[in-house]
């Protein structure tokens, strides 16, 4: 497993957590100056949008990583794949929440990690430019809300807790996330707020006991699966297998909500796809 003193070293001789938190603060700025003003949108599906500056941002993001760290590779929401010599490689996601930031909704993020050369993350920064709240994470590190360390859940049963859920585009997962919520029920709150990164950190931080989401991306959870697990809890697929960043679904909180999740759904995960 690959450590935070084998990363890459940027040209300029910061760590690459710096670059990265520098990336998603600038990033953020971009977001605050475009919130709730007029950018193009178009639609990549049902539901999924891109905007302009979505593609700004990522542009500005991959500039700023391909500068500092030119054997680097970058996989891009928007923009793709840019390989390069280094076994390692960023994942970034310029505006996670895209659907809320385009909608006025004050919910979305900006999300950077560096995966190691066995696929994990060894770094990674969500940021929230509306709050100001910048989740870091490290290997070894720990994890860190605006510099505070992170504190997940400590429920034992997912009654008294507060889970979130977000939706993914296609109709057979829709219907198996609300049977999967369905099956949690009764709790005390269920959110579903519309960011994959920001509820893995929200579940990092203990604001949320549980989420979980069935159809997700490397760029949208890299860094959160840094944060879950550096924070102390855990990620895991909907078939109960530990998450990477290629699992596609995605269950976060502590191994005993864990546990009790795969527990209660039962055979409702049969049509979840798994990697």
């Amino acid at each position: 497993m690959a450590t935070r003193d084998d990363a890459p070293r940027s040209l300029s001789g910061r760590p690459a957590a710096e670059i990265a938190e520098q990336a998603v603060r600038e990033a953020g700025e971009t977001l605050q100056n475009a919130f709730r003003g007029s950018f193009s949108v178009d639609r990549k599906g049902r539901g999924n949008f891109v905007t302009e500056v979505d593609v700004r941002i990522e542009d500005a993001v991959v500039s700023l990583l391909q500068r500092e760290f030119p054997d680097v590779g970058v996989v891009g929401e928007e923009s793709g794949d840019t390989h390069g010599a280094s076994r390692y490689s960023w994942v970034v996601d310029p505006i996670d929440g895209t659907a809320n930031f385009a909608n006025g909704i004050p919910h979305f993020s900006t999300t950077v990690a560096l995966l190691g050369p066995d696929g994990d993350p060894v770094l990674g920064c969500t940021y929230d430019p509306i709050r100001d709240d910048l989740f870091t994470a490290s290997v070894g590190d720990g994890a860190f809300v605006n510099g505070e360390r992170m504190m997940p859940g400590t429920l034992s049963t997912i009654s008294d807790g507060v889970l979130g859920m977000d939706l993914p585009y296609g109709d057979d997962l829709i219907d198996t996330s609300f049977n999967m919520i369905r099956t949690m029920l009764p709790v005390q709150r269920v959110r579903i707020l519309g960011s994959g990164a920001l509820g893995l950190a929200y579940v990092a931080t203990g604001w949320f006991d549980l989420h979980f989401h069935l159809a997700l991306k490397p760029w949208d959870v890299a860094a959160g699966l840094i944060m879950v697990r550096e924070a102390g809890a855990e990620v895991r697929d909907a078939h109960g297998l530990r998450a990477t960043p290629e699992s596609g679904s995605f269950v976060s909180g502590n191994e005993t909500l864990l546990s009790e999740f795969h527990a209660k759904i039962g055979d409702l995960n049969h049509g979840v796809p798994q990697t």
